[in-house]
């Protein structure tokens, strides 16, 4: 999408100043603190804190936080204690060495206070590089040794040893290595973020040492996995007010399911480049909001709005990503499950002229480094053991717009799609969770089931913003997420509408009570905002009395069963697709009751049975059943009314 002049020119002025989005920082308010920072601290093995001296007495205060923006991202430091010259913090776990920004938070305050290469030395315990080894290193738990688990740097793949010990010859590409976190055991959080990554910092010829201490868990046969689609976080359209009615349901859910195995996965677009900018929102600031879900690890998937689309080609896009968040593909075992993330946005930017911005844009694929990376790893799994691949964008296109849309049937939409099929043949059970789309579907393809699986900013906050308490999709489907649930190497699933009860799964609609009248619903709009409104309400534009009424199954698939009883008598059910009617007037209406050319646009994807009653105030049982046989139903009493009150979630 072309971005405005206006924005440009801002983003060329902070590049200028700041040389980079890594290093953007808000302009600072004054504190009264002032701190000594030394160029480099060398601290003793095992040290847990660090202090900084002060001069003229000027302390932080107690409830001050120290930020400290390093090799592996921005994290907040406790002060522990203060004196008249110095004061003390805590180190965040696994301290990554390395060159960090230092910077004092007071309420919303902030000051920068200058950067110090920290370094935390090591005991010598035997371990030390094999001949060409470039990056070595110990995994253990409690000061034991864990064989076989598997590391890499995104290009090598490689086994701890009998000793817990790895060796790699690489070329530290990516500046990191990570872990395929073994069954049973977990790692530290930066609140939410599995810490499974560590930087690389040195030359590509010095050897280099990194440890991953993991912690044991319990019994991971059965677990569930909560995975939300795009977030679009941005502080903006009062989205941080919205989210945290999600991060509310998701810590209930939580609450209500005492002792369970429950972990996160997102699906990109966790943020909005855009905005990294215009609203001085990116990841440290994400990771920030998450912290009503702090202690449950949330596994990260890069989405197209969380690569910096201001940089040339792919690798150079995503450095903010791996910088805070960690690697954009990795694997990761969970119970009797491999799990796998992998960035299928392929960046093609291109900057024309020496100074000038890139444009941004990209395509719908994975990188050939990343599949040579998936083969690899690939090869330490058993073709029995089921897979779960996340990614941002679907990969392939939604049945209800095609001409046949109520089978199983596949239509590729990713460009090499051909190349991930081709490297999962052989597993019984791959289960691929994308985003990007903004609606619900399901397909299939040989072993490869496809979950995409809506937003949780629905409609980009806008629905919500227009009416509080009415978060849905473009295609109708209330905001929410999926929890899927696994039984060893068994999967089920449901979806959870944000503050709703889980046991609501559709809305219903009574066609008698719907006549979306452009002088009723866009009476400001313009010749060609009208326009796209005809073209969308055809179905729905003038008052009936014919008793049909429509069902929309938010996660349906060819699989579930849809029955309605008008008393004793069983109604046929058809299915058809159009424009949701709900989003229709929740969302289209405000955006197009005037002029401009407004986006996100009502969705025609939407699949709705529909039925014929023989009265219009009988009342209907609804009768839904999906593919693991959990009933929903719905006694519609009519007629009902069809406005956006009717179907608030709160």
């Amino acid at each position: 999408m072309k971005r405005l002049t206006a924005i440009l020119l801002l983003l060329t002025a902070v590049f200028s100043f700041f040389g980079c989005t890594q290093e953007l920082r808000i302009p600072l308010e004054d504190i009264d603190v002032e701190l000594v920072i030394p160029a480099t601290m060398d601290l003793e093995p095992g040290t847990k804190t660090a202090s900084f001296a002060v001069t003229s007495g000027k302390v932080p205060q107690p409830d001050d936080l120290i930020i400290l923006n390093g090799p592996r991202g921005q994290y907040y430091c406790k002060i522990l204690s203060i004196s008249e010259s110095s004061f003390t913090i805590e180190l965040y776990e696994n301290f990554a060495n390395g060159e960090h920004t230092i910077t004092i938070q007071r309420g919303l305050a902030t000051k920068y206070a200058g950067k110090s290469s920290i370094t935390v030395e090591r005991y010598d315990d035997g371990v030390h590089p094999a001949a060409g080894s470039t990056v070595y290193g110990k995994v253990s738990c409690d000061g034991e040794a864990l064989a076989n688990v598997v590391i890499s740097d995104g290009v090598e793949v490689v086994k701890t040893d009998a000793n817990g010990v790895y060796q790699m010859k690489s070329k530290k590409k990516n500046g990191y290595v990570f872990i395929s976190l073994p069954s049973g055991y977990t790692v530290p959080l930066n609140v939410v973020v599995p810490l499974t990554w560590m930087p690389l910092s040195l030359a590509e010829s010095t050897p280099e040492r990194a440890d991953f201490e993991l912690i044991k868990t319990k019994d991971q046969t059965k677990f569930k996995l909560l995975v939300f689609g795009d977030l679009h976080l941005a502080n903006r359209n009062n989205d941080l007010k919205q989210f945290q009615y999600f991060l509310d349901d998701v810590d209930k859910y939580r609450k209500d399911h005492p002792g369970e195995m429950i972990y996160g996965l997102t699906l990109g677009d966790m943020t909005w480049d855009r905005y990294w900018i215009e609203k001085k929102f990116s990841f440290p600031e994400y990771i920030k909001q998450m912290k009503t879900l702090t202690g449950m690890p949330v596994f990260q998937t890069a989405g197209n709005h969380d690569h910096d689309g201001y940089q040339e080609g792919d690798f150079y896009t995503i450095k903010p990503f791996r910088k805070n968040l960690g690697p954009n593909f990795f694997s990761y075992n969970i119970g009797d499950v491999h799990l796998i993330s992998l960035d299928n946005i392929e960046c093609q930017n291109v900057i024309t002229a020496p100074g000038q911005l890139a444009e941004f844009d990209y395509r719908g694929g994975i990188t050939a480094e990343q599949l040579a990376w998936l083969k690899k790893d690939l090869e330490h799994v058993t073709k029995d053991t089921p897979l779960v691949i996340s990614m941002h964008a679907d990969i392939h296109n939604n049945p209800a717009l095609t001409s046949t849309p109520f089978e199983w049937a596949v239509w590729k939409s990713m460009t090499n799609y051909d190349d991930l099929y081709n490297a999962v043949k052989g597993f019984n059970k791959v289960h691929v969770f994308t985003g990007h789309t903004h609606v619900i579907y399901h397909a299939k393809n040989g072993n490869i089931e496809e979950h995409n699986v809506g937003a949780i900013c629905a409609t980009w906050w806008w629905s919500g913003k227009f009416n509080p308490g009415l978060s849905i999709c473009t295609d109708g489907a209330a905001a929410g997420y999926t929890i899927a649930e696994f039984n060893g190497k068994d999967m089920k699933y449901q979806y959870k509408g944000i503050q709703m009860d889980i046991n609501k799964q559709f809305f219903a609609f009574d066609r008698n009570k719907i006549a979306l009248k452009a002088s009723t619903y866009v009476p400001n709009a313009s010749a060609e905002n009208l326009a796209e409104w005809n073209a969308r309400v055809s179905t729905w534009k003038n008052a009936s009395t014919d008793n049909y009424v429509y069902i929309d199954v938010w996660n349906w698939d060819p699989d579930w069963k849809v029955e309605v009883w008008e008393g004793e008598t069983k109604l046929e059910v058809t299915k058809v697709v159009d424009y949701n009617p709900l989003h229709l007037i929740a969302h289209s209406a405000n955006r197009l009751n005037g002029a401009g050319k407004p986006n996100f646009l009502t969705n025609k994807g939407c699949v709705m049975h529909r039925v014929k009653a023989k009265k219009a105030n009988t009342t209907l049982s609804i009768k839904v059943t999906d593919r693991f046989g959990n009933v929903y139903t719905e006694e519609m009493k009519r007629p009902k009314e069809f406005n956006t009150a009717t179907y608030k979630a709160y």
